[in-house]
């Protein structure tokens, strides 16, 4: 199993039943992959790590370069992607797939 996983945004991210679109050992291939895309507006890809089968995001790839979540930002996307807490009303609707 890949050590890292992207997803093209946040709420792609939490969205429970959605995989991740590309998964790797190497960060800057994901990376590469969302900034071929321009998956870095309006809203950045996020690039999760696999910790023992649950993906706790960590860096955002915006067209600067990586920048890691904050502190207290992983558990609140996961509580969402686990259905432990409400869908954040700043975020908007669920994006549909």
């Amino acid at each position: 199993m890949a050590k890292y996983g992207l997803w093209q945004s946040v709420k792609h991210y939490m969205l429970s039943d959605l995989r991740p679109v590309l998964e790797s050992d190497s960060i800057a291939d994901l990376e590469n992959f969302a900034l071929e895309r321009g998956w870095y507006a309006p809203a950045p890809a996020v690039i999760a790590r696999n910790d023992m089968g649950t993906w706790i995001p960590s860096i955002w790839v915006r067209k600067s370069g990586l920048v890691d979540l904050k502190p207290d930002q992983p558990i609140k996307y996961v509580e969402v992607r686990e259905g432990k807490r409400p869908w954040p009303n700043h975020l908007g609707e669920p994006p549909s797939v």
